[in-house]
């Protein structure tokens, strides 16, 4: 737990992927895991912050949208 919330205590979604990712080197194959089903039985829960949908939303669907030249008022 305390990783999790070493990682999660960032500000950004960046600095927080980026501490996981960092993290995750490591660590072995087997803590790993555990760690994204912990993280995993937290959004199933709804046990985090709202703003992180908005914040993956920014990068897929926006990204998606960028890449495929679909401009965004035409959807």
């Amino acid at each position: 737990m305390k990783i999790i919330d070493r990682c999660f205590s960032r500000r950004t979604i960046e600095e927080i992927i980026s501490t996981l990712i960092r993290e995750g080197r490591l660590q072995g194959v087997d803590i790993c895991l555990v760690c994204e089903y912990r993280i995993f039985c937290h959004v199933l829960r709804g046990e985090f912050n709202k703003d992180i949908l908005e914040g993956f939303r920014a990068i897929l669907i926006e990204r998606i949208e960028i890449l495929s030249g679909i401009p965004p008022e035409w959807n």
